[in-house]
């Protein structure tokens, strides 16, 4: 017995199993909560930190995924390499700085930068993976991988929920400044606040409980193929994304080049890596390559149907307001209405079922997984996934639609998840569990990032940009303001003291609105990728028809 293997068995033996588990499914629920808080917030970050930009915005929550890409490489690794126990601290302090960032510049850039922080540090969700497995006595995969889905809904569910209850917990402004009839700052600072707090009280629990041990398989980290691999992705979704009369958008072609270019050479300097980000020969297992793949195609579906159902819910609809034809204010008279209104907190709300309906495939994958069928957990969950795609493609436009297309989409993604997250898990054996996590944890994060990334380049690419009717007015008046007349400065006041944020189109002014055939296209377009897993999966499967059961055989 080596001398990690002793202090394994040791720590096994001493370990308060329950405490364990419970930080475990703390640490898990925060760091999942991290990525599923931006998404109903999103169309707020377009109006007040992105200036009614929707690329801009969703790429505040791309910072978040492609952090997390970086994270699901390196926090494994580094597991492995340092100790549980050391890399809960690192991990909670880069958290906590990432939500301080947020909530201290309050800007654009400080919520770009604190993201793609709490991103990297999200990763830390898979530790518990890595320490449960070796402090646990009996049967540790499976319980390990039940708490990590099962912790991973409730994280979701607070992600959604809370990032909108924060909005009404604090309320944004409601009118505009009466002194200069500016715009007054609508701030998501205490909520990052409050997520900071969390970040270190979870880190303090780490510490308390997690047993401290030596490293399990120390040796290179790969930080740098791990960066150049989030870079030319970076890129590539710049290229894509960016509006085309931006200076970005003028620059697609060469940004693009440049990204591919980047992509072709760290494939080749992987190839010879002594640490590449993907274990090749871990790779060549039965179902490995297509469970760690297919966990980037689900990361697309959740992305592409986040980014669409949580525009057209919360878009003001125009029905019987629109502008008279040839008007340039206002919905104009030619593009189809859409939307239903609904706030940050309803929109969570709405679409709960996405997180609830996690819970319930999660456990059923995993022991289908454990008797050696993972490509009938991919296909089934692929399948679920197709059908409320499908089903929200057709029918978008009332709340019940939602409640319904997300209950589907959540309960087949989740399956997804299951299957991908376990398979490397039961191939590798204990002391490489970090790597096992961070293969599949990676092409979600990136998966997650190229969803978000097309539905929002569909998005930019057809629709108008709104004119406010309250912006125009107020401008006349204040042009006539200009003159001194008493009564025309008074008219101007009473303009800017009447215009209620809350029903006006004021803070509207500039944004782009998405075509309405955009919410019909964009779930069509998202079911390729859950019928790109159905491909890979039949494919694994006719190559290796008892190809993951003899591997379990092989290591029972």
């Amino acid at each position: 017995m080596s001398v990690a293997e002793s202090v394994g068995t040791t720590s096994r033996t001493e370990v308060n199993r329950g405490a364990l588990i419970g930080i475990a499914v703390v640490l898990a629920t925060v760091t999942n909560a991290v990525a599923f808080m931006l998404p109903p917030l999103l169309p707020i970050i377009t109006t007040s930190y992105a200036d009614n930009s929707v690329s801009a915005a969703v790429w505040v929550f791309t910072a978040l995924t492609l952090g997390g890409g970086a994270g699901f490489v390196l926090i494994p690794r580094l597991t492995d390499n340092l100790s549980d126990r050391s890399m809960s601290l690192l991990s909670g302090a880069i958290l906590t700085a990432g939500a301080l960032c947020a909530a201290v510049l309050d800007s654009y850039a400080g919520l770009v930068v604190g993201c793609a922080l709490m991103g990297f540090g999200g990763a830390a969700q898979l530790v518990p993976l890595s320490f449960l497995r070796r402090f646990l006595p009996g049967n540790a995969v499976s319980t390990a991988v039940s708490v990590l889905i099962m912790a991973t809904g409730t994280g979701v569910v607070l992600g959604m929920l809370g990032g909108g209850y924060s909005v009404r917990l604090w309320p944004l402004a409601t009118h505009l400044n009466t002194a200069d009839a500016s715009i007054p700052h609508q701030s998501l600072a205490p909520f990052f606040y409050i997520l900071a707090g969390l970040f270190v009280l979870t880190t303090v629990g780490l510490l308390a409980i997690v047993p401290n041990c030596p490293p399990e398989n120390p040796g290179p980290v790969g930080a740098l193929g791990t960066l150049w691999l989030i870079g030319w992705v970076t890129l590539i979704l710049l290229a894509l994304t960016a509006p085309t009369d931006s200076t970005l958008g003028k620059n697609a072609t060469l940004i693009l080049l440049a990204g591919i270019a980047a992509g072709v050479g760290w494939w080749f300097a992987e190839r010879r890596s002594k640490a590449p980000v993907f274990d090749l020969t871990v790779l060549k297992k039965p179902f490995v390559t297509t469970a760690c793949v297919s966990a980037g195609l689900f990361g697309a579906v959740d992305a592409a149907f986040l980014v669409l159902s949580t525009y057209y819910l919360q878009t003001p609809n125009f029905t019987g307001l629109q502008s008279p034809a040839g008007d340039t204010l206002g919905w104009p008279a030619d593009a189809t209405t859409y939307g239903l209104g609904l706030d940050p907190f309803k929109t969570g709300l709405v679409l709960l079922p996405f997180a609830l309906t996690m819970f319930i495939s999660g456990k059923i994958s995993e022991r289908i997984i454990a008797r050696g069928r993972p490509g009938i957990v991919l296909v089934v969950g692929a399948v679920i996934c197709m059908a409320g795609l499908l089903f929200l493609a057709v029918a978008h436009d009332q709340t019940w639609h939602y409640v319904v297309g997300s209950g589907l989409v959540g309960l087949g993604s989740r399956a997804g998840y299951s299957g991908a997250f376990a398979v490397p898990q039961f191939v590798l054996p204990e002391e490489r569990a970090g790597m096992a996590a961070g293969m599949p944890g990676t092409l979600m994060a990136i998966g997650f990032a190229f969803g978000a990334g097309i539905i929002t380049m569909m998005q930019i690419g057809a629709g108008f940009v709104y004119r406010s009717v309250d912006v125009a007015a107020l401008t006349t008046l204040g042009e006539k303001a200009q003159t001194g007349s008493k009564a025309d400065l008074g008219a101007f006041q009473a303009a800017v003291q009447g215009i209620d944020l809350r029903t006006s189109d004021y803070l509207l002014e500039g944004t782009h609105f998405a075509s309405a055939d955009v919410y019909t296209s964009g779930y069509l377009v998202a079911m390729l990728f859950p019928a790109l897993v159905i491909v890979m999966a039949v494919v694994s499967r006719l190559r290796n028809p008892n190809g993951f059961r003899a591997v379990l055989e092989g290591q029972a």
